[in-house]
């Protein structure tokens, strides 16, 4: 009968080697816990206590959505900037006329800072 059942002392123990079996085993804890094949778990001396096996990992995604959303706000941040500085270049590039020989040195040079800001925009992470 315990042919394929691990008993642990823990449910912690049970659901490390869980996953390390790759949920192939059923395990059961001391006091009483049934870590099935597959990966559902039963039972247990209080089944309140039963969230010992997702808690651990509601935590770490919890950290990690954090992680990601201050990420996404400072590209979000870095994106807008970019996108002013591209909105102010081009409307003085419109400005320039190419004829007038001052000009033309100052049309190249709004070119280049366009171009720049458009390849950072491009390098982002997200975009």
């Amino acid at each position: 009968m315990l042919a394929t059942t691990a008993i642990f002392d823990t449910v912690e123990h049970a659901r490390d080697a869980t996953r390390k079996v790759r949920y192939q085993v059923r395990m059961v804890t001391l006091d009483g816990t049934e870590l099935r094949t597959g990966g559902s778990y039963a039972g247990g001396a209080n089944r309140q206590n039963n969230s010992i096996f997702i808690k651990p990992e509601l935590e770490q995604l919890q950290k990690e959505i954090a992680k990601e959303e201050k990420i996404l706000g400072q590209e979000e941040e870095n994106l807008k900037s970019i996108q002013e500085g591209l909105t102010a270049l081009l409307k003085l590039w419109r400005l320039l006329s190419p004829k007038e020989s001052k000009l033309v040195f100052r049309n190249k040079v709004c070119t280049l800072l366009i171009n720049k800001l458009a390849n950072k925009l491009k390098n982002s992470k997200h975009f």
